[in-house]
């Protein structure tokens, strides 16, 4: 049905204001939203990553430190340089260290005899041979004085450790073993996950080929790289490693369309670089809230003069297209609306679409009618289409063409896909149980296609011959126009 003047005339009003009110709100909004952004990229994001930083010097890189001032004690070097004579003197000394500076281990791997002394006293001679020893040999044959490693703890139930290894120099200059301390994983964590909640960030560290080495406890991105990543870092991650001694202001775009500010710097003591990730949601959050309350409040206002008689009209048109198309008993399409709805669906795709077409009867109909009366007949009617539905695709179409005939149209089905449907509607219907009779309730169908441009009329008109040839060779069966015409 057509719209009237006036309504279109109303519509239009509203969308001019609609429009006007929209077009204010989201340059306010824009105009806000890039205030907030350039505090966050200029400010807000550099500063919190000054102050992580210091704070990582306290409870992390201080670590470094410790394990630097370990090397260079003339206590454990002498103790080293004199033969390893006396087990306790480095135990106590060790256990000292240990407790002194709240680390889970404190060690010391002498060259000479290649014995690991922790906190408890000897643990166990480095192996070239075992695996677990190569960290061992990796520090002997660096070019730095330290390195940190993520490893297993022997010492400490193999809880995941986070070691400063520092190689030991006699006074010469001479390499003569390993000492440092560790941190567990968790606790490093736990401590990112304050950073975190603290400045509402996302922290976290990389190598410098990428690889994400350390994070917080609910992440799960350690170990592997921000080349790979798909959340967008991936496009930035060059620019982040690239002339590592230069703090970058860097952003990108969630796979969530969220644009992410990030701030990168890199940590000379761990040979890392922190990255801070910032989601501006939370800051720009706010400003789309007004942006949406103000249209809110505008829409409202222009809307409240077709609040009342647009539905209205809508209602009427709705029921209207209802009646016109629908079936009042079964809910199905009715005769009218599958023909318009089949031939809008054939003339659109062409000449050469194809179609089939499934026209079924309820086999002694009138019988039912006349012996458990009109009601039962019209229960049965509403059964049959539901079990028929049941087995269509949604791009079907069923109606009931008239009384107890149904008619099906296949866009896009050949014979072969036709056949088997009807098939499957013939078995629901015979096999369902109805509770006014012993008897099934059964239909014939007859079936045709599309195979040389026909019309729906003409494809309905064959479906029809298949219809009558199914009745008189003994019902409850499915019989094809192709079957029809060779018998004829």
């Amino acid at each position: 049905m057509r719209q009237s003047k006036l309504e279109r005339i109303s519509i239009a009003l509203c969308l001019i204001l609609i429009v006007g009110f929209l077009g204010a709100s989201v340059l306010s909004y824009l105009v806000s939203s890039r205030s907030v952004r350039d505090h966050i990229t200029a400010s807000q994001l550099p500063l919190t990553g000054d102050n992580v930083y210091s704070e990582l010097q306290k409870d992390i890189i201080r670590p470094i430190y410790l394990s630097t001032d370990m090397a260079n004690n003339t206590f454990l070097r002498d103790w080293l340089l004199s033969g390893e004579t006396n087990n306790e003197e480095i135990t106590r000394y060790l256990s000292e260290i240990k407790t002194q500076n709240n680390t889970v281990t404190a060690f010391l791997v002498s060259e000479r005899t290649r014995v690991y002394y922790h906190a408890e006293g000897p643990l166990k001679t480095v192996q070239e041979s075992e695996p677990r020893d190569s960290w061992y040999f990796r520090v002997k044959a660096l070019d730095t004085d330290f390195e940190t490693n993520v490893d297993p703890d022997l010492a400490n139930g193999d809880e995941t450790t986070i070691f400063i290894n520092h190689r030991v120099l006699d006074f010469d200059g001479n390499f003569i073993g390993v000492t440092g301390v560790g941190l567990t994983l968790l606790n490093v964590q736990k401590q990112i996950d304050y950073y975190e909640e603290k400045y509402n960030s996302t922290v976290y560290f990389i190598n410098d080929t990428g690889v994400v080495t350390l994070a917080g406890t609910s992440a799960g991105n350690v170990g592997k790289s921000i080349h790979a990543s798909s959340s967008g870092i991936q496009n930035i991650a060059e620019q982040i490693l690239e002339n590592p001694h230069k703090q970058k202001r860097l952003e990108y775009r969630s796979e969530d369309g969220a644009r992410i500010q990030v701030n990168s710097r890199f940590v000379p003591e761990l040979d890392w670089h922190l990255v801070l990730e910032y989601d501006e949601s939370a800051a720009v959050g706010p400003f789309k809230s007004m942006l949406t309350v103000n249209v809110v409040v505008g829409a409202v206002a222009t809307l409240l003069v077709l609040a009342i008689l647009l539905p209205t009209i809508r209602r009427y048109v709705m029921s209207l297209n209802k009646a016109a198309y629908t079936d009042t008993l079964t809910g199905l399409l009715n005769r009218q609306g599958l023909t318009e709805l089949a031939n809008r669906d054939l003339v659109a795709t062409g000449h050469g679409k194809q179609c089939s077409v499934i026209y079924f009867d309820i086999d002694n109909f009138k019988s039912i009618n006349d012996t458990y009366g009109h009601a039962t007949g019209d229960a049965v009617l509403t059964t049959v289409a539901k079990r028929a539905v049941s087995v269509l695709r949604e791009s079907d179409l069923i109606s009931r063409w008239g009384g107890e005939e149904f008619v099906v149209v296949l866009p896009g089905g050949d014979m072969e896909d036709a056949k088997d449907i009807a098939e499957r509607i013939r078995s629901v219907i015979c096999e369902h149980e109805f509770q006014f009779s012993k008897n099934p309730v059964t239909v014939s169908i007859g079936v045709s296609d599309r195979s040389k441009h026909e019309s729906l009329d003409q494809m309905l008109q064959q479906a029809d011959t298949a219809l009558y040839m199914a009745k008189n060779s003994g019902k409850n069966q499915v019989v094809t126009w192709l079957h029809a015409v060779s018998e004829a």
